[in-house]
């Protein structure tokens, strides 16, 4: 199979296009045919070897990299109920325990780690959805505690994770505002942001002229210190929530006392049924996948390059599969 994979860690130019052979599906697992690979900025912090003190990530060279995308089930092992080859899926891979990814043709996960492909979606919308939305839901929901009628901030509006944030929020009945740059403010309020503030300048005051007390939630879908002062722009009892970037070293905001610092991660559990519901939000037209442009297998260098210049509107897919769609 054609894969994307690297031999030792490094820039993107360790990326490597090579010809590997697939493994079976073992007990528990399905063996899918990729039609897109989705480019996150895991994947290229992964390839730099930011992943290797995980004790979790147990790796070996090649390592094919990529922790999400579509596909086709090709073939299901023992074990596994409710899919058949040639079924469409959302994929979330086993990178994340330094096991091959989704820069392949194909690619081995677990029954649990995929989900149907409602019709109406197309692969390539859905691959946009599992780590990025799976994020979102997780550091809205599941810690932030996000309900109806709430207000809350999300930072980095912009990005993947955030355009899904905007939007779920939205869906739930939240008010929503977010910082992006300028160039993507109309977008952002296409995704349903009542209001929008350029990152650049002073947040906590654009903030302060749509919710002078502060928001119920802050969540930074950015990191890696951009918002050292986010717990103040909640409001008193309000909650701060963060994802996890990686960043050797990185300095966190210090949460003021009725302001908790909560770190917010991707659930392992249920993710077939979250996706389920995300897919069903998305065919009912509540949520939109967002903006992504798609490049061919064989420019993952090219991507990796662009997303870590950082900045971006929306997301990167891989095509590995040229009559995907």
């Amino acid at each position: 199979m054609r894969a994307i994979a690297i031999e030792q860690f490094g820039g993107p130019d360790v990326l490597r296009l090579v010809d590997l052979a697939p493994r079976a599906p073992g007990p528990g697992e399905v063996l899918v045919r990729m039609a897109f690979a989705s480019v996150n900025p895991a994947d290229w912090k992964s390839r730099e070897g930011w992943l290797k003190p995980l004790p979790y990530f147990a790796y070996s060279f090649p390592l094919v990299l990529g922790f999400d995308g579509s596909g086709v089930i090709e073939q299901v092992g023992r074990g596994v109920a409710g899919f058949k080859p040639g079924d469409r899926v959302f994929v979330r891979s086993q990178h994340g325990n330094g096991k091959w990814g989704t820069y392949a043709e194909f690619a081995v996960t677990g029954g649990d780690s995929v989900a149907h492909v409602p019709d109406g979606l197309s692969l390539a919308d859905a691959a946009t959805v599992p780590t990025a939305a799976l994020s979102a839901w997780a550091g809205l929901f599941d810690t932030g505690a996000l309900k109806a009628g709430e207000t809350v901030l999300i930072n980095g509006g912009g990005g993947s994770v955030g355009s899904f944030a905007v939007q779920f929020a939205r869906a739930i009945g939240a008010r929503v505002a977010a910082t992006c740059s300028v160039k993507n403010m109309d977008y952002v309020r296409s995704l349903g942001a009542e209001h929008v503030i350029d990152y650049a300048g002073d947040v906590a005051a654009g903030l302060r002229h749509w919710a002078a007390d502060g928001v119920d939630l802050v969540y930074d879908a950015v990191g890696i210190g951009t918002m050292l002062n986010g717990p103040d722009m909640a409001r008193p009892g309000g909650r701060y929530v963060y994802i996890s970037t990686m960043v050797p070293g990185e300095v966190l905001p210090e949460g003021k006392s009725d302001v908790p610092v909560l770190f917010s991660t991707m659930k392992r559990e249920d993710v077939a049924t979250r996706l389920q519901e995300i897919a069903a939000l998305m065919v009912a037209g509540k949520v939109k996948p967002p903006a992504y442009d798609i490049l061919p297998l064989a420019q993952a260098a090219e991507a990796h390059r662009r997303l870590q210049a950082g900045r971006m509107r929306g997301k990167i897919l891989l095509q590995v599969d040229p009559n995907a769609r």
